[in-house]
């Protein structure tokens, strides 16, 4: 996933990183219920989204990577995040992406600390993921085909190489 999300930020990369994620306690179909809020808010203001949804320490909250043309401050997405929760204790965090690579191994956790990744709990059925429909440059699937059309032609190059113990 990380490799393909990095393959379409080449043409389309992402302008802000946000995390939201509500303070009290509440049902998992109420915070599913104020994301979709949030995300249509997003949509509504012309932009475009990936959310990944995740879990530190059992508690789940959002990483959402956002493009768009407008100047997109902490205080807005606190705002929009703020009305899309209701009278719920809030959270959020944004900033500029500064690397689109980093940015999308790290949405994914394509990242060598295990000790930042943390399953989904057993009972979880909602999605991991969600986007927009013009944020990737091409369909995830044709993207993840390009991604292991790439390595396979690495791996033949690589196996074939003078020298290989394997052509040897």
């Amino acid at each position: 996933m990380s490799a393909a999300l990095r393959l379409s930020f080449q043409e389309l990369p992402p302008t802000f990183f946000v995390r939201v994620r509500v303070m009290d306690p509440i049902e998992e179909k109420d915070l599913t219920a104020y994301v979709r809020r949030f995300l249509r808010r997003l949509r509504r203001r012309k932009c475009e989204y990936f959310s990944v949804t995740e879990w530190h320490e059992g508690l789940r909250h959002h990483h959402i990577l956002i493009r768009t043309d407008v100047d997109l401050s902490p205080a807005k997405v606190a705002e929009l995040w703020q009305a899309s929760c209701g009278d719920v204790r809030t959270t959020s965090y944004c900033r500029p992406v500064r690397s689109a690579e980093a940015t999308a191994r790290y949405l994914v956790k394509d990242v060598k600390a295990w000790w930042k990744k943390e399953l989904p709990p057993a009972e979880f059925r909602g999605k991991l993921f969600t986007k927009s429909k013009h944020f990737l440059a091409r369909p995830l699937k044709n993207l993840m085909r390009e991604v292991v059309a790439e390595w396979r032609l690495k791996a033949a190059k690589c196996h074939n190489q003078p020298g290989n113990a394997a052509t040897s």
